[in-house]
């Protein structure tokens, strides 16, 4: 088989593993990898040093051969190889640390730190993101930031679902800065939380602060992880006061409203309420169709324009679902050695998608759930607390964010303009039921195809 096709069957495969995986542990083990050859079932996997190689081969081979496996429609072995071809960095010591792992062999002191560029993705620029409806307010304040660097808004706050683009903005306000020669640190919670642990353990707080509070403009992504931990969060809350009270600029983001954030210490909720808070919905169908379109005019695929908008109809969430949905079916165009079409990508893509049928409302959702129990709709969404009106207000609740990918904010509105914090703790009650109870998970599946088939339970 070609290395092209190898080359493209493994960059489908990426974008599988991108979703099983935390960001930390793909950035650093995965990302900088490729797809050399397949061959009579086996495929091999370029990485750019021993050290990467050895680490998918002890820890990540059956997820690897699993997802290659499913990709290709037969049982797939990996195997991997140093690839002299990579244009990647080695993962520097601040980049593994987000992923602490004593099974696999470390550095006894650790390269020097990676230079702040080695940290970004080079393809996450302002060129390359696409602007809409749905990020319009959160570009517009990223990209102020990057021009400007002195700006109103500190600090920013960004959040959303996963794989919406808040890692895409914060890598391109990095980029715009260094490219203006201003000291730029982009880090995840992971590595904040990691790099304070060190100064703890090792009494070393000089070179913590160091690190901190010597830029101009600090990003932080996924600051949901830092919810919990007590004292991380105080060198956090430091950290921030140092830099805003010296007119430093702050970017955080998140995947939540930080008022949702019940982990989160008040005081950090405080200081993020009063920047700007950028939230970034679920992009609509036309703008799904636009993003496909320019990641095909990038990669120079060509794609009809009945895939594009069928992609974009049954992945009607993430950014990187879309993505990772089109290098499926490129890749499987490539292995069969056919140009893109319905039928292919109809192959490609079957399975992958447990989203109800396109046109689905949430007016239809809240109908279901009220019939499915013998209820009105203004008893399940008025404010009664009668414990059948809960339970199948939680459930409605928890079906329109699990199948639409309603914010908490959204879902709050159509129940009495309830608060984000009250539906978010609805939605991980029914979560916790679902696991626990086999009632519950019918209840679901009943709604759920009421839904599909067109008919009210």
């Amino acid at each position: 088989m070609e290395e092209g096709t190898a080359k493209e069957i493994w960059r489908a495969a990426l974008g599988e593993l991108e979703l099983q995986v935390t960001r930390p542990y793909f950035d650093t083990y995965l990302k900088g990898t490729l797809g050399v050859s397949f061959d009579e079932g086996r495929f091999t996997v370029g990485a750019p040093n021993s050290f990467v190689t050895e680490w998918l081969r002890l820890k990540m081979r059956p997820r690897i051969e699993e997802t290659l496996s499913g990709l290709l429609n037969r049982a797939v072995m990996a195997e991997f190889v140093v690839s002299a071809s990579q244009d990647t960095l080695t993962p520097s010591r601040q980049a593994v640390g987000d992923i602490p792992d004593p099974d696999v062999p470390t550095w006894d002191d650790g390269p020097p730190q990676a230079p702040a560029h080695a940290l970004l993705n080079r393809n996450f620029t302002f060129d390359s993101l696409v602007v809409a409806k749905f990020n319009r307010v959160a570009h517009a304040a990223a990209q102020a930031i990057a021009d400007d660097g002195e700006c109103p808004y500190n600090p920013l706050f960004i959040y959303g679902d996963a794989g919406l683009g808040k890692t895409h903005l914060l890598h391109a306000i990095g980029h715009l800065a260094l490219a203006r020669r201003r000291a730029m640190l982009y880090v995840g919670a992971e590595q904040f939380t990691t790099d304070y642990a060190e100064a703890a353990r090792d009494r070393s707080f000089v070179r913590f602060r160091k690190k901190y509070r010597d830029v101009d403009l600090l990003l932080v992504d996924d600051i949901q992880f830092i919810g919990g931990k007590r004292q991380t969060q105080e060198g956090f809350f430091h950290i921030f006061n140092h830099l805003h009270e010296t007119n430093r600029q702050l970017v955080v983001a998140g995947d939540r409203h930080p008022g949702e954030m019940e982990a989160l210490d008040h005081r950090l909720v405080s200081r993020f309420e009063g920047g700007l808070l950028a939230d970034i919905t679920q992009p609509s169908l036309e703008t799904r169709v636009d993003i496909l379109r320019i990641k095909c005019s990038g990669m120079g695929a060509e794609v009809p324009a009945s895939v594009l908008e069928m992609i974009a109809r049954l992945v009607d969430g993430s950014v990187r679902r879309l993505e990772g949905a089109l290098h499926r079916v490129l890749a499987l165009a490539q292995a069969e050695g056919k140009p893109v079409s319905l039928a292919i990508a109809t192959e490609a893509l079957v399975g992958i998608s447990d989203l109800p049928e396109a046109g689905t409302t949430a007016e239809e959702i809240i109908e279901s759930t009220a019939a499915y129990f013998g209820l009105s709709i203004q008893e399940v969404t008025g404010k009664r607390r009668l414990k059948r009106y809960v339970q199948a207000r939680d459930i409605a609740m928890y079906l329109l964010k699990e199948e639409l990918n309603l914010s908490p904010m959204r879902i709050g509105a159509l129940f009495g303009d309830r608060t984000p914090a009250g539906v978010s703790a609805a939605c991980r009650k029914v979560s916790e039921r679902v696991r626990a109870s086999k009632s519950v998970q019918v209840d679901l599946a009943r709604i759920q195809d009421s839904l599909f088939s067109g008919t009210r339970a």
